[in-house]
């Protein structure tokens, strides 16, 4: 779905239908467990954008209560969450 993301108009669809599915991809993989060392063979850019959505996830809270996340391990590496620190 990234792939979707970067050329919403080479797979015939709308940039925001691309962002939705690359979102609720990224939810899904955060309820799963995933982590960012899990998606260390992704694109750097892939990376950047579901760890926002993840980060996102884990810092506001209605969208924390809502979504359970199956690991005991951080989703967003301490590096990752440094650089977006005030975000």
């Amino acid at each position: 779905t990234f792939s979707t993301l970067q050329n919403p108009a080479v797979y015939n669809v709308r940039y925001s239908g691309a962002l939705e599915e690359f979102v609720l991809t990224s939810i899904l993989a955060y309820e799963c467990g995933c982590s960012m060392k899990v998606m260390s063979i992704e694109d750097n850019g892939c990376k950047e954008y579901v760890g926002l959505v993840w980060m996102t996830l884990e810092r506001v809270p209605s969208a924390h209560g809502k979504r359970k996340r199956w690991s005991e391990t951080d989703a967003v590496d301490h590096l990752f969450a440094e650089r977006w620190k005030g975000f």
